[in-house]
């Protein structure tokens, strides 16, 4: 099975995982991401944002997935 590798934008350390496809590091990137926004508990402030990069056995980029907050006033 090919290794992918999962980059955190607020460089925690890399993380390498054997998955079958790039289908299936999509699916891993976006649970992460999902697993990230339910740990921060509301506690994410206007302006901080989160990216994670998911890149292949030979260093290329196959997906990134990122969040950003940004309040609008008024809005709320």
């Amino acid at each position: 099975m090919p290794t992918y590798s999962f980059k955190w934008s607020d460089r925690r350390p890399i993380h390498e995982i054997e998955l079958t496809s790039d289908d299936h590091a999509w699916s891993e990137a976006v649970a992460s991401v999902g697993q990230l926004l339910r740990d921060v508990d509301g506690s994410m402030a206007p302006g901080e944002g989160v990216a994670l990069e998911v890149f292949d056995g030979e260093s290329r980029l196959i997906a990134s997935v990122s969040v950003n907050a940004i309040r609008h006033r008024g809005g709320l």
